[in-house]
């Protein structure tokens, strides 16, 4: 509950079904409680689903003596409106106005789900908004528990990856599909044709989550600062990325091979529930992405792997952030 300190209050709650989990393109029956005293000046209230992020990015601080600016990492925030509806109000409002408005809010089908990563973090509320001019506005916000589940369009069997050095040794994954929910198991096999000998310290599966936020102004449209340090400041990266081990298991080691063996190696790796799901949604023009590799561990020199992008997400057993 917030309240307005100038030119009047006003009082804003949210009722609705909170203990469920909600899913893409389901319905929200929402209740606002709304009590306005003192005739304070408002533009309106509105009511709605907001997407609110936050994530790693550059800023810079004061000016050095010779004129240059150092940049450090910082957080920054931002919401986006998915649905809005205005509430009415009667003109003029008189000393006390009080009203319990009801309706319901349809979430999006191709929202995007909510992450708590390590360098962005999105998350999904209710909100409603008394818009006051000349002051900061009055809002009341609730956490929505949303999960978007598996669609079941990767599902496919079938064989998959690219391998790194093919005329070495083919390596193929065998999946059921190729997605898979935080909290589950991803299973399959690895299939092995080699072309030349091969002795290895040993051969393994990984599962490895990677987010990744842009931070080059030129591909963030409207968001261009204006101090000249992105194209005078060499040292500030044109990206920032985290990657994560989520899950490895060892399937032989050590590991030989001769030319023209085949070899196939059943295996499963427990996806860990880490509030990361596959997303496009990641800060400006970033993502969360999660890869599974076969790999054959080489001394001194490059692995031989094969790697394919499989698409993680939410437990259906909502993990309160």
């Amino acid at each position: 509950m917030v309240f307005g300190l100038l030119r009047g209050k006003v009082r804003m709650r949210l009722e609705w079904p909170a203990e469920r989990i909600y899913r893409p393109g389901e319905t929200i029956p929402v209740q606002v409680h709304v009590r306005i005293e003192g005739r304070p000046k408002l533009r309106g209230l509105r009511v709605g689903l907001v997407f609110w992020q936050r994530y790693r990015y550059p800023d810079w601080d004061e000016r050095n003596e010779d004129g240059t600016r150092d940049y450090y990492m910082t957080w920054k925030e931002r919401e986006h409106w998915a649905v809005q509806a205005r509430l009415p109000l009667p003109q003029p409002l008189p000393k006390v106005f009080q009203k319990t408005y009801s309706g319901a809010i349809a979430i999006p089908r191709d929202v995007p789900p909510p992450h708590e990563g390590r360098i962005c973090q999105g998350r999904w509320y209710l909100k409603v908004i008394a818009d006051r001019p000349m002051l900061p506005d009055d809002e009341h916000r609730a956490l929505l528990r949303l999960v978007v589940p598996r669609p079941g369009v990767f599902q496919r069997p079938g064989f998959y990856g690219q391998a790194s050095h093919p005329r070495v040794v083919d390596m193929r994954l065998e999946l059921p599909g190729l997605e898979a929910v935080e909290g589950g198991v991803l299973e399959g096999r690895l299939h092995l044709r080699a072309h030349k000998p091969i002795e290895a310290r040993g051969l393994h599966m990984a599962l490895d989550v990677r987010e990744f936020i842009r931070l080059r102004p030129e591909t963030m449209p409207g968001l261009r600062p204006t101090l000249d340090e992105w194209d005078h400041d060499p040292s500030v990266p044109d990206y920032l990325e985290d990657r994560t081990r989520a899950a490895q298991a060892r399937l032989a080691a050590p590991f030989r091979m001769a030319a023209s063996e085949t070899r196939v190696f059943p295996f499963q790796l427990e996806v860990p529930r880490l509030n990361k799901p596959s997303c496009t949604a990641c800060g400006e023009g970033g993502f969360i992405a999660w890869t599974l590799h076969g790999f054959i561990e080489r001394p001194w020199t490059r692995d031989y792997e094969v790697t394919q992008e499989v698409y993680v997400y939410g437990d259906p057993v909502f993990q309160e952030i």
